[in-house]
């Protein structure tokens, strides 16, 4: 069973010095993107 909030096909484990953070939609565009992540991102 994954874990609540996971993404299927991506590890949960997360390194000490590693965070991980959930942010509204909406603060994506104050996230400094390249153009490749960009595009994926719009398309979701």
């Amino acid at each position: 069973m994954p874990e609540i909030g996971s993404i299927p096909g991506h590890g949960t484990d997360v390194p000490d010095h590693e965070a991980i953070i959930r942010l509204p939609k909406v603060m994506l565009q104050y996230i400094p993107q390249s153009a490749d992540e960009e595009s994926s991102a719009h398309d979701a």
